[in-house]
């Protein structure tokens, strides 16, 4: 799975973007680079469970 993580984050971000830039044409294509963020499921899901041990 981790090998299709970086994929994902892609298409994701690729998508973000143009539904930023070129859907609501609310910013341009730098700007929207610059704050699309990504958190998968699994990372967040990693981060809860050592947090919750302590």
């Amino acid at each position: 799975e981790p090998e299709f993580q970086e994929s994902v984050k892609s298409q994701h971000t690729e998508r973000c973007i143009d539904f930023l830039t070129k859907e609501l044409k609310v910013s341009n294509e730098k700007e929207a680079a610059e704050r699309v963020f990504f958190v998968s499921a699994r990372e967040t899901l990693q981060a809860r469970i050592e947090e919750s041990k302590g």
